[in-house]
């Protein structure tokens, strides 16, 4: 490794060197990126991909985590909305049903009430004829 490095300094000098070595630091290693499972080791991986690859991957992973969140808080903000209008028209017709039982109550009352006076006048007015057993046996058969 030595020799290949005093080489590479005799051929390019120092400065040569060190721009070949900055180069490949902020732009990687050119096919390196190719071998299997070498990506994935974490030091040997930022100088294969190069801090410029790393740094806009970086970036891309922070836009879609925010995308992600907007997505997630406008999904949620949606279901809110559905769920209050759903609540709403829920409220809406239980409110139609009450006012419907109340009325039918009333209604209710009103007959018994009805009743309840013929009933009375039945008892008191002598005059009133109650059907026999003749008139529900003429009554079955017609």
């Amino acid at each position: 490794m030595a020799a290949i490095f005093a080489t590479a300094v005799r051929l390019f000098g120092i400065g040569g060197v060190l721009f070949i070595l900055a180069i490949a630091f902020y732009e990687g290693v050119p096919g390196a990126s190719h071998i299997p499972f070498l990506t994935s080791i974490p030091v040997v991986s930022d100088i294969i991909a190069g801090r410029v690859e790393t740094f806009a991957a970086q970036r891309v992973k922070e836009a879609t985590a925010g995308m992600a969140s907007k997505y997630e808080l406008q999904s949620v903000q949606f279901q809110l909305q559905r769920e209050r209008e759903l609540r709403k028209a829920a409220d809406d017709a239980a409110a139609s049903e009450r006012q419907r039982a109340a009325l039918s109550e009333a209604i209710a009352a009103q007959r018994q009430a009805r009743i309840e006076h013929l009933a009375a006048e039945a008892r008191t007015n002598t005059k009133l004829t109650r059907p026999t057993a003749e008139d529900r046996q003429w009554l079955d058969h017609n």
